[in-house]
């Protein structure tokens, strides 16, 4: 899936927003998800949590302090499964420092 993430960092102003194709085959074809600030040590990190677009995942955006190796990484809640769902443009999403951040919250 291609995902589009714009960024703004500015000293301690930082922003980002991503735009996917939507999950269901319905209107609107793109979503927009804002991002906001991780405060994760070593990189710049970003992320929206069950945001109202898509209210069972988690959208991240990462990349390096040199503006590299940017990713894109999706957490799918599957309430109803005993297992969840992680799409990630990383070769190794679960060995990067983000992916200790996570936790499946309760509603």
């Amino acid at each position: 899936m291609k995902v589009a993430t714009k960024y703004d960092v500015v000293g301690d102003e930082q922003s980002a927003k991503s735009t996917f194709p939507s999950p269901v085959s319905t209107q609107p074809l793109e979503l927009t998800v804002d991002l906001h600030p991780l405060g994760i040590e070593g990189k710049y990190a970003f992320g929206a949590f069950r945001p109202s677009p898509v209210p069972d995942d988690y959208v991240l955006f990462s990349m390096s302090l040199e503006f590299k190796d940017p990713t894109s990484t999706f957490l799918i809640i599957n309430e109803d499964k005993p297992f969840n769902c992680v799409i990630s443009s990383a070769s190794d999403p679960f060995t990067r420092i983000e992916s200790g951040k996570l936790a499946v919250d309760s509603k």
